[in-house]
């Protein structure tokens, strides 16, 4: 009732997990634990929605703000998705990002010449990544004027604006 939980006798939270894990089913065949989960489904899929119009609002609210304000807390290409430490005991940040470029460019085999469309391209680090590493032409979509700006700029700077089109549009709206 206070929102603590308070595990006893050297139990963890796993320990928790694992007691719910295995009552589940027992626990779903109580009518009103059946009705409460279509309930939650439903609740879910509405919280969920994400139309258009109010996708490019919840991200214009995050990114189309100083891109000054990131800088403190991303590397110096203002790659904010999950980087990938090979030696977490002496991988920088920037290290871990660029090791996370080279390991995604050498999965998609990309020869010069292909088409790239790159979704939610942030501030263009992979996509100018993909661009001078591989020769690919890519398009990259966004929803925040802000990103696509400062992108522009930093493809311009890295000699890739030839290869690279930001254009602001929803993901469901890209067609090619």
């Amino acid at each position: 009732m206070d929102g603590t939980l308070t595990l006893e006798n050297d139990a963890q939270i796993h320990d928790f997990l694992l007691l719910f894990s295995v009552n589940r089913t027992a626990l779903y065949s109580y009518g009103s634990q059946k009705l409460m989960r279509r309930v939650w489904r439903g609740l879910r899929r509405w919280h969920q929605a994400n139309p258009i119009g109010i996708a490019a609002a919840h991200a214009r609210h995050h990114y189309d703000i100083s891109t000054e304000l990131y800088r403190p807390f991303l590397d110096d290409q203002m790659q904010y998705s999950c980087a990938y430490f090979r030696n977490p005991e002496h991988d920088t940040l920037e290290q871990a990002q660029y090791n996370k470029l080279i390991q995604a460019t050498a999965k998609l085999q990309l020869k010069p010449g292909m088409t790239v469309a790159e979704i939610g391209s942030g501030w263009g680090g992979f996509v100018i990544h993909l661009a001078r590493e591989t020769g690919a032409h890519v398009t990259a979509i966004n929803v925040s004027p802000e990103q696509i700006k400062a992108a522009r700029g930093y493809a311009e700077v890295a000699g890739v604006s030839d290869r690279v089109e930001f254009r602001e549009l929803d993901y469901r709206n890209l067609t090619g």
